[in-house]
């Protein structure tokens, strides 16, 4: 994502990660339905990111690239 985290932990919240045309390449590892929207858990290198969609458009083992919103980041 381009984070120098040094020792610290990047917390980032879901809406602060979105879908892209281009950016870092993810597998939908599972859905979650919420009427007018979806909870993606997606997989990115080593680590499984949840990132908020509209509803119905990814499916299981669909891939996607993602972008991160930089400023929504923080260290806990």
């Amino acid at each position: 994502f381009g984070l120098s985290l040094s020792e610290k932990t990047a917390c980032i919240r879901p809406e602060s990660i979105s879908v892209a045309a281009t950016g870092i390449r993810a597998t939908v590892k599972h859905v979650m339905y919420y009427g007018s929207y979806d909870i993606l858990e997606v997989q990115v290198l080593n680590s499984v990111l949840k990132i908020k969609t509209s509803s119905g458009v990814y499916r299981k083992n669909d891939w996607l690239f993602i972008q991160l919103h930089q400023p929504n980041v923080f260290y806990c």
